[in-house]
Parts: C-alpha cells; sequence; structure tokens
C-alpha cells in the first residue's frame, strides 16, 4: 500500500439510475446502450489518465503522480480539463450515432436521448493498494469526489470542479465558471467551480440510415436473446486489466 498524490476524475451518466427503473421492460437493450456509450468515453481517454474502474453508470479514472512527486503542475491538470472536454464530446457523438440508427421502439432505445454526462475534477491523496491486476483506491479525497456527484446543482450535464483543482488549471478558458459551496456529511464545506455545458458545445444530430437502423436492430435483439439464453455475458469494457 502507498499514499500518492493524485488527479481523481469522475464521468458520469445523469438519468441512468431512472432510466433502468422506468425502462427495466428492455433492461438488456439499456445495459447495451449504456456500455457502449461508457466505451466511448474511455476510448477516448488518454496518458496520463488511466481507467482505475468501472461504477455501473459511471468511469473512475486517476492520474498518480510518482511517489517522490507531492504536486501537480499546471500542464497535466490542463490536459485533464481538455481530456474531459473530449469525454462530453465523445459522449453526445456515439448517443447521436445510436439514436441515428435506432429503429427500436422499446422505452430504452426510445428515450436514449434523454441521458446525460457529468463530470467531476478533484486533487488529493489517495492510499493505493494492489488487487490482482487492479490499483484500489481509497481514502478522503477519493469520498469527496465520489459525494460531490450528488450535489445542489440545477442541471445534469457539466464539468465540476473543486476550488483546489481550478486553482491548479486555472478553469476551464472557453466557458463561464460559477462558484459554489457543497456540504458533505462527516468532512465539510468544499468548495466549488462549475461549467454548464452549451448548447454550441453538443454534436450536430447525424442523419437517419435505415440500413444502419436495422443492422443496429439487429445487434441489439442479437444480445438480448444470447444474454437471455446465457450464452453472453454482460457487455464487455475495453481498456480493462481484466474484461468483466
Amino acid at each position: 500500500m502507498e499514499i500518492k498524490t493524485c488527479i481523481i476524475v469522475i464521468a458520469d451518466i445523469s438519468g441512468y439510475t431512472q432510466f433502468i427503473q422506468q425502462y427495466k421492460k428492455s433492461l438488456l437493450h439499456a445495459e447495451m446502450l449504456i456500455s457502449e456509450l461508457i466505451n466511448a468515453i474511455i476510448h477516448t481517454s488518454k496518458k496520463p489518465l488511466t481507467v482505475n474502474k468501472l461504477e455501473g453508470d459511471a468511469v473512475l479514472f486517476v492520474s498518480q503522480m510518482d511517489s517522490k512527486e507531492t504536486t501537480v503542475t499546471v500542464d497535466l491538470s490542463k490536459n485533464i480539463v481538455n481530456q474531459a472536454e473530449t469525454f462530453f464530446k465523445a459522449f453526445k457523438h456515439k448517443q447521436n450515432q445510436l439514436i441515428a440508427s435506432n429503429l427500436c421502439d422499446c422505452d430504452a432505445c426510445i428515450n436514449l436521448d434523454k441521458l446525460q454526462l457529468k463530470i467531476v475534477l478533484h486533487i488529493g491523496e489517495a492510499l493505493f493498494k494492489k488487487i490482482q491486476q487492479f490499483d484500489e483506491i481509497a481514502g478522503t479525497d477519493v469520498i469527496i469526489a465520489h459525494r460531490l456527484l450528488k450535489n445542489s446543482i440545477d442541471a445534469h450535464e457539466y464539468l465540476l470542479m473543486t476550488q483546489n483543482y481550478y486553482q491548479h488549471c486555472g478553469g476551464w478558458p472557453t466557458e463561464k465558471p460559477e462558484f459554489s459551496k457543497e456540504h458533505i456529511d462527516e468532512i465539510g464545506d468544499v468548495d466549488i467551480v462549475f461549467y454548464r455545458l452549451k448548447s454550441a458545445k453538443k454534436t450536430p444530430p447525424i442523419k437517419k440510415s435505415k440500413l444502419k437502423g436495422f443492422g443496429n436492430l439487429l445487434r441489439l435483439e442479437l444480445y438480448r436473446m444470447l444474454r437471455t439464453l446465457g450464452l453472453k455475458q454482460s457487455k464487455r469494457f475495453e481498456h480493462l486489466p481484466i474484461k468483466n
């Protein structure tokens, strides 16, 4: 076990819980759609970020400093902000692709456009513990990052960074910051800075294709059938030490 300074990034799909509960009749379609959206985010990530774990509707990324390093550079923190912007674009592009190639009328497929993305950035310390091929992380700063997913922001699509992170990176230069404070039980008040995702940041819709639509429908139904018969595991994710 080792304590290291690190950047913690959580990309969380807003509306996932309601999406699954409300559309449980089409649960397997929802499972595949969510998996493809998460994979789209993971595919755009690059060093120094690494995927630490999947948490249902969210991806936990970590960029850890060398044990001799105790501070995060400005360039590194700005790099992560730029990556966060690509996560939004990748999510929206994949969402538009899935919508454009959709011919299924199940609840999950026709309500795919209701899903949104929020991202939390935080700098702190974490206890790293090796378990098989995975680096498990723990500590107060890990808790803070996760608790900030549940906040008082009146939006479901935004980039949130702690004040500590904001001071390192200087903010998101193309967007207007809003400053607030969140209370976390047993920890106290945490100053945050957040950016609402403007409509201009969203990728334009993709022209619908009946041919792609039929192909996508067959893919969804094949996945549902194989999962129902127990012939296929849940949708696999890439970029992980062990395929789940």
